[in-house]
C-alpha cells in the first residue's frame, strides 16, 4: 500500500461524502424543507476486512459522519442515515481484478479466496441483491422512514464469519 493509494481512498471514501454533503445540506438548511443524506458504507466499517484496511476504515468513518451529521442537521429537518450492504451479487466490484488484488493483500491465492467466501455464513443462504439494497434506500428516502435519523442498516441476509 502506497501513501498515494492511502490518500486516494479517503479522498474517495471520506472527503467525497463529506464535500458532498456539504453541498446538499446548504441547499436543504435553504430550502426550509429539510431532506435526507444516505451515506453507503459497508459491513466491513463495523468488521473490518484482510487486506483492505483502509477501505474498511474509511468506511468506519463513514458511520460516525452518519451519526455525527444526525445530531447536527436533525435541528434542521435534515434526517442522516447510512446503509451497509453485506455480501451482494457479482458486480464489477467483485471482478477477476478485485478478487486477484485482495488475495494477493490476504498471501492467498484466488482459490483459497474465493473458497473462504464460500465459508461465510449468511443465514438467507444467497448473496444479496443490489436491488434489495436500492429498495431499502428507496424506503429510507420516503416519509414512510420519518423516524429513521442517525443509523445505519446492515443489508446482509444476517452474516458473519464462520
Amino acid at each position: 500500500l502506497t501513501e498515494q493509494i492511502w490518500d486516494k481512498m479517503i479522498s474517495i471514501n471520506q472527503k467525497g461524502y463529506y464535500l458532498c454533503a456539504q453541498a446538499v445540506t446548504r441547499v436543504m438548511i435553504k430550502s426550509g424543507r429539510g431532506g435526507v443524506i444516505i451515506n453507503m458504507t459497508s459491513e466491513s466499517g463495523l468488521e473490518g476486512s484482510e487486506g483492505q484496511s483502509v477501505y474498511a476504515a474509511t468506511k468506519a468513518a463513514i458511520y460516525s459522519m452518519t451519526r455525527s451529521w444526525a445530531k447536527e442537521l436533525g435541528k434542521h429537518k435534515i434526517r442522516v442515515v447510512g446503509i451497509a450492504p453485506g455480501i451482494v451479487e457479482s458486480t464489477d466490484l467483485r471482478s477477476d481484478e478485485y478478487e486477484r488484488a485482495v488475495a494477493y493483500t490476504r498471501g492467498i491465492t484466488v482459490e483459497q479466496f474465493r473458497k473462504k467466501y464460500e465459508q461465510v455464513s449468511i443465514p438467507l443462504g444467497r448473496s444479496g441483491k443490489l436491488s434489495e439494497v436500492a429498495n431499502t434506500v428507496c424506503f429510507l428516502a420516503s416519509d414512510r422512514a420519518g423516524y429513521i435519523h442517525g443509523t445505519v442498516i446492515n443489508v446482509s441476509g444476517g452474516k458473519s464469519r464462520a
